[in-house]
Order: structure tokens, then C-alpha cells, then sequence
């Protein structure tokens, strides 16, 4: 009984988010999202490609240099990956893999998480990293069922979470790049496309679309709490290979970006499906009104 009454009230809590705030994210969520918003508003401002990320919901930041992506996907290569039911691989993380993102992630983009430690007013800390090659299918119009995320959806989380994207291959438009709208986009869209779930919405067109294509390197970070996005589907014998890497702001943590990597191992370097969202649902999916209350203070 008390199962059921959880269940309704949390259909009712995501209806009322797709009402009040014409996105795919819960509406107690969206009202901690917008305050927070309010909040780093004036924060953004200091920096461009900062401002850019706040009011768009994505940007890119960098490109990781050719030799280190080169190491990285000579070394994935070694799994030997190959198409299966689910038409996706998740590389294993070996020591080595876990050494080379480490390096990329300390090199390359923590100067940026200095930068970004400001506009959350809080530290940032890396929860996941999964690396996977996903595969072509032929998607059967208008059906739920999912592969690898190919349907428009937000991270049910409150927008402490963000993704980091990093293509470890040339990523053209046959290799299925990752669809995103922005955060005004996904209002549209919401709207024009009776958007209910992930599994109920119209299939219209929509030509503001950003396709995340581009050379192996390049990175782009997501507030894909707030942005409509999904996984793209390559053509038939095409693949792309990506680095998803996920990020939480939390207050009152160690100064170290891999803090989270270094006492949880298992669940930041994990391509176990049971994995993946772990560490996000502890620090960035609050069970209840009263845990969400206490998360306002750190906006």
C-alpha cells in the first residue's frame, strides 16, 4: 500500500515538472534547480564559456591532446570489442585505462573545475567514469524499449550533477554523435511534442538540435539534469567511442577532484550498470522534502 502511494505521489511529482517546467525532471527538483539557477546567475557572468554553459545548458570546453586520446584508444582496442545484443561495449577499466583518464582529467581539465568550483560554490568531484562503444541498430519507430539511453530524456537529479563528454574517436554524423537541446530548446520541445516520459512523446523534426560531432578529444560538459538529450544511433556498421565522466558538486568534501575515485574505487570506476548512478543518487537525488530543504543552503 505504502509502495503504491510512493509510486503515485512520484508520477504526480514528475507530471507537475513537465507542467510547471516543461522538462523531463521531477518538479521538487526543478523548484531546487531554479533557486540554484538564481542563485549562480551572477556567478556565471565572470567568464564566457561559464555564462555560455549556465543559460545554454552545454559548451564545449577543451580538446584533450592527440597523444593522450591515441593512448587511450590503442589501449580499449585491446578488449577487442565487438557488437552485441545490447549493441554497446563498456571497456573494462583496467589500471592502465584508469591511470590514462586519470592523467586526462588531471592535465587537461581540472584548470576548468577551478573555474567551475566558483559557479557551483562548492568543490567538484568526479562520481563515474564509464567508457563504452556503442553500436548501429535499426530503431523501431515509436518504440520504448532502449538500448543505450536513445530516447529524449533529463537525469532525474538535482543540478549539482553535470556530464563531461569525450569523444575517444572521430565522431561524424553516421557514428551517431549525442543529441542535445538546450535548456530553452527542451522547453519547446516539451511543448510542441506532447512530451509525457521518455517512452511518450510526438517524433517531430526539430532543427535546433545540437549534434555533438568532432574530432577525438574534443570535450563537452552538460547540465543534463535541465537539457533534453539522448544517445544517437549510428548507421549500420558504423560506432562511436566515448568517455562519460560524471561530476558532483558537494560542499565540505576533501580539496581533490578524485577524492570520491580514491574511497569508492568500485563505484567511480565501474561499468556495472548498478554502478554508474550510485554515487549521484547518495549526493544529488535527495528522498524527500525535508533532505531537499537541507541542499538549499549550499546553492
Amino acid at each position: 500500500m505504502l509502495v503504491n502511494i510512493g509510486k503515485h505521489i512520484n508520477e504526480l511529482n514528475h507530471k507537475l515538472g513537465i507542467i510547471f517546467f516543461n522538462n523531463d525532471n521531477l518538479f521538487t527538483y526543478n523548484l531546487y534547480n531554479f533557486y540554484s539557477d538564481f542563485k549562480k546567475s551572477k556567478r556565471s557572468k565572470k567568464t564566457d564559456w561559464v555564462n555560455n554553459f549556465h543559460n545554454k545548458g552545454y559548451v564545449e570546453l577543451c580538446k584533450i591532446p592527440e597523444k593522450d586520446v591515441f593512448d587511450l584508444s590503442k589501449e580499449i582496442e585491446m578488449q577487442q570489442p565487438k557488437d552485441n545484443d545490447m549493441h554497446r561495449y563498456d571497456f573494462q577499466i583496467t589500471n592502465t585505462i584508469k591511470e590514462l583518464i586519470d592523467r586526462i582529467i588531471k592535465k587537461n581539465i581540472s584548470p576548468y573545475f577551478d573555474i567551475l568550483e566558483k559557479y557551483y560554490n562548492s568543490s567538484l568531484y568526479i562520481s563515474n567514469c564509464n567508457l563504452r562503444r556503442t553500436y548501429g541498430f535499426t530503431k523501431i519507430e515509436n518504440s520504448p524499449k532502449e538500448f543505450y539511453a536513445e530516447n529524449w530524456h533529463c537525469d532525474t537529479y538535482i543540478n549539482n550533477f553535470f556530464k563531461i563528454f569525450i569523444n575517444i574517436s572521430d565522431i561524424k554524423d553516421i557514428d551517431g554523435p549525442t543529441n542535445i537541446l538546450s535548456k530553452k530548446e527542451t522547453k519547446k520541445f516539451v511543448r510542441a511534442n506532447n512530451y509525457l516520459n521518455r517512452k511518450s512523446y510526438n517524433q517531430n523534426s526539430n532543427d535546433d538540435i545540437f549534434f555533438n560531432v568532432g574530432k577525438r578529444g574534443k570535450v563537452l560538459i552538460c547540465n543534463t539534469t535541465q537539457c533534453l538529450h539522448r544517445a544517437g544511433i549510428p548507421e549500420e556498421g558504423s560506432f562511436r567511442d566515448l568517455l562519460i565522466i560524471s561530476v558532483l558538486a558537494i560542499p565540505q568534501l576533501k580539496q581533490d577532484i578524485m577524492y570520491l575515485g580514491n574511497k569508492y574505487p568500485e563505484l567511480v570506476w565501474s561499468n556495472e550498470k548498478k554502478n554508474l548512478s550510485t554515487l549521484a543518487k547518495k549526493y544529488s537525488k535527495p528522498v524527500g522534502v525535508i533532505n531537499l530543504i537541507k541542499k538549499f543552503k549550499n546553492c
